[in-house]
């Protein structure tokens, strides 16, 4: 479960940001026709890497297929971004799968890449995918370093959607490690700007931490969202 506000995220959610890589609402028969549509490697990349993250949970093997086809372009034509983020939908693909090892191994690679690329969104992507897998393990100082170095890229490239579930990651490590009132600066922040820009899951996925804040805290009256 902790995959469920990171990875509704890349090209899928129906809000455009800033830059306009992340939450495009598209269905797979709109990406087919992109792909069939493509005039430029870097399109029929785009094309490649959105029917990989739409698929990358019901049916990874297609994940997998359409992933290693926008590496593979990527990588020939230089194309650093596209790689990155293909590598991105690969590991949650063969996570999708129970391959926990080579989507680990995978996410280590696309971190270290991407601290050397001048583009840092690909960065921040995996320090997100890292940061919910330290929460996972209950390392939360390493989660709490890469959660922070996230929502910070995210907000420079005008990514605002991404901060916000990223920030939202954050406070689920104040709830877990009982930092009292902590989660509610975010959490708070998170329904305000979810609730302006029309984004339903984010903001009953954010009231749902909410009651589990309140809960922790031991205020079971107001625990229930």
């Amino acid at each position: 479960m902790r995959y469920f506000l990171i990875i509704i995220f890349i090209l899928q959610t129906p809000v455009v940001s800033a830059q306009g890589i992340f939450f495009k609402d598209h269905d797979s028969d709109t990406l087919h026709a992109q792909l069939r549509s493509a005039r430029s490697d870097i399109e029929t990349i785009t094309a490649w890497n959105g029917l990989a993250n739409f698929y990358k949970f019901s049916r990874a093997d297609s994940g997998l297929y359409y992933a290693s086809k926008a590496i593979k372009l990527s990588h020939k034509i230089g194309y650093e971004f596209g790689e990155l983020i293909g590598m991105a939908m690969l590991s949650l693909s063969y996570r999708t799968q129970g391959n926990y090892s080579k989507s680990f191994r995978i996410d280590l690679e696309g971190l270290k890449r991407a601290e050397k690329a001048e583009n840092k969104l690909p960065l921040a992507v995996f320090q997100l995918i890292h940061g919910s897998k330290y929460i996972e393990t209950k390392e939360y100082e390493k989660a709490f370093r890469m959660d922070k170095s996230a929502a910070q890229l995210f907000d420079s490239y005008g990514e605002y959607p991404m901060r916000t579930i990223t920030e939202l990651d954050i406070a689920k490590i104040y709830i877990e490690t009982g930092a009292d009132d902590s989660p509610f600066t975010y959490i708070n922040k998170a329904v305000n700007y979810a609730s302006k820009m029309g984004i339903m899951w984010l903001t009953s996925s954010a009231y749902s931490l909410m009651g589990q804040a309140h809960k922790a805290i031991g205020d079971l009256d107001s625990a229930i969202f």
